[in-house]
Order: structure tokens, then C-alpha cells, then sequence
């Protein structure tokens, strides 16, 4: 897998996670086949292709409220405890807007990026970062992001989000991403087994 799909995938999985607003349905068809472009170019199975084309037309049949519920639900507000927090200081500090949300800050401002004050540590952010420093080029500071940061909490969060979502979409978003970390961890050669 080159650079440039490495970067594309980590674009695709950061917008995966933001909320679905009103036009993420209008977009559905643009998401479905740039993500089966993707799977198709870099992951030698029809199973994944088949699984997020499952995935997508059971969004489909569902009322949009249905599918924003499910992720309020699941990354902003449910109680009474939220099942999967997309912040990097939930998982490491049990609290929100902690030391890893401005050590995270810190790294975005090497590069003079601004992200909303309250949202540094959230996947979305992180995985885009992750996607800036590859088209950048830098490949020593995504290293250090990917091990210091990504690997420290992402892991967890899969395992939370396969467990808790009711929907077939997250459940195939946190094996595409388990899976794609797993192939990053090769490429950074980091990661406990190695």
C-alpha cells in the first residue's frame, strides 16, 4: 500500500467518525464507492467489499434520525455512561480536555493547524492529522503520533465501539480500522510485536 492510499484511507475513517449530518445521506453513494475502491485497491477480499455494501444498505433503510441517534448514542451523550468516547483522555485519563488533549494540540501546532479548542483528541482529528503528516511527507512525526498517541487508545476504542454499536456500518468501520492499524503498525514497524 503507497503513501497516497495509507493517507486516503486515514481521510475516509476520520470523516467516518464525525457526526452524520443531513448530507452525509446525500453523499451515501460517494462514501460507498470510494471506500470499495479503496478496500477493492488495497485488501484482497470480496468479503469486506460485501460487508460495508451490507452495512451501507442497512443505512439506507434507515430513517436518518435513526442512524444520527445511533451515534449520538454511541460518541456524544448517553447515559448514563457514554459506550465509546471518540477522546484520546477518556481512554488515558478517564476525564475529558486532559494533559493528552493538549499534548495533542502541541503536535497540531507544529504544523500551525487549529482544531476546535474542545475537540483536539477526538479520533476524527487524530486520524486526519494522521492523513496531513503522510501527504506532508513526514513520516518521522507520523511514526511518533501513530505510537505515542494512536496505538495508545485506538485499540480500546475498537474493541468498544464492536461491542456497543447496534449497526452493522460501525461494527465494519472498527474492523476496517483495527485492520488498517494493524497493516500501519507493519509499515511504522511499532507496535508489541515487534
Amino acid at each position: 500500500m503507497d503513501t497516497k492510499d495509507r493517507a486516503e484511507i486515514y481521510r475516509i475513517l476520520s470523516q467516518l467518525f464525525f457526526y452524520p449530518e443531513d448530507d452525509f445521506f446525500e453523499k451515501l453513494s460517494d462514501i460507498e464507492d470510494a471506500v470499495v475502491d479503496i478496500l477493492r485497491k488495497n485488501y484482497d477480499s470480496e468479503e469486506l467489499v460485501n460487508r460495508f455494501s451490507d452495512a451501507i444498505d442497512e443505512l439506507r433503510e434507515l430513517p436518518p434520525e435513526e442512524f444520527q441517534a445511533e451515534h449520538t448514542r454511541l460518541f456524544v451523550n448517553s447515559f448514563p455512561t457514554l459506550p465509546c468516547p471518540p477522546y484520546e483522555s477518556a481512554y488515558r485519563e478517564m476525564l475529558l480536555m486532559g494533559d493528552y488533549t493538549e499534548e495533542v494540540a502541541k503536535y497540531y501546532s507544529l504544523y500551525g493547524l487549529e482544531i476546535p479548542e474542545d475537540l483536539p483528541d477526538h479520533i476524527s482529528y487524530e486520524l486526519d492529522f494522521m492523513r496531513f503528516l503522510l501527504e506532508e511527507e513526514d513520516e518521522k512525526l507520523a511514526k511518533e503520533f501513530f505510537e505515542e498517541h494512536i496505538l495508545q487508545w485506538v485499540p480500546d476504542f475498537i474493541k468498544d465501539l464492536k461491542n456497543e454499536s447496534r449497526l452493522k456500518f460501525y461494527k465494519f468501520v472498527a474492523d476496517f480500522l483495527a485492520d488498517f492499524l494493524e497493516k500501519e503498525k507493519e509499515v511504522f514497524n511499532v507496535g508489541e510485536d515487534y
